[in-house]
């Protein structure tokens, strides 16, 4: 007796279709974001019970950066920076909201800008409003650290998400000019056999100069 065979999983085109769904749906995606960063903040609710200034502005970082995302991706990607300013004060330990929100809105503000020059400059304003916290607080030896984190967390993704951009657009960008190409190759090839048409000027020379 042949063997049963085994059922294929559909577990490819369910994630598939989710993905496309994802993508066609911008207002499920920031839903989606809102939840698991607020998500990641209630976890760390404890701790931030203790640090009521953090307890009241993450919420309004994470909710700020994700709306901005789409509209101001240079401007969504400094508050995500600013949320780094935390570990300039957090004296309990490291909390983990800012971490996955400079990560998260890094990559979009990457994927979806092509201005650099706003990015740059956004987290280098991050930078000097964290510095100018760690003068005013006399914690100067934590501005390293939170440079590294800001430069790890934020900066990195953020340049992952332009290379991703770049490639699309260059991918985009051979495509349109294939379908040019395309498009020129046939009005060339038209236009030979328009010329070539038993109506052509050149056929009726022949044709009198014959008779």
């Amino acid at each position: 007796m042949d063997e049963p065979r085994p059922r294929r999983t559909q577990a490819p085109s369910r994630i598939r279709a989710v993905a496309h769904r994802l993508r066609s749906s911008p207002r499920l995606v920031d839903a989606v974001l809102y939840v698991c960063l607020l998500g990641v903040l209630a976890a760390d609710a404890e701790s931030l019970a203790s640090r009521p200034w953090e307890y009241v502005t993450a919420p309004v970082l994470i909710v700020g950066a994700v709306t901005l995302s789409r509209v101001r991706p240079a401007c969504s990607l400094t508050l995500a920076a600013l949320s780094g300013t935390s570990y300039l004060v957090n004296v309990g330990g490291s909390p983990e909201w800012p971490i996955a929100l400079m990560i998260i809105i890094g990559y979009l503000a990457g994927r979806r800008s092509a201005d650099h020059r706003s990015a740059l400059v956004g987290l280098s304003g991050a930078l000097a409003v964290g510095l100018l916290i760690a003068l005013l607080t006399g914690t100067p030896s934590r501005w390293l650290s939170m440079a590294l984190t800001v430069l790890g967390a934020a900066a990195g993704p953020w340049l992952a998400g332009r290379y991703r951009r770049l490639r699309a657009d260059l991918g985009y960008a051979g495509w349109e000019r294939a379908r040019q190409l395309r498009r020129e190759q046939r009005i060339r090839t038209s236009e030979a056999r328009t010329a070539s048409g038993p109506g052509s000027p050149g056929r009726c020379t022949t044709r009198s100069a014959t008779s």
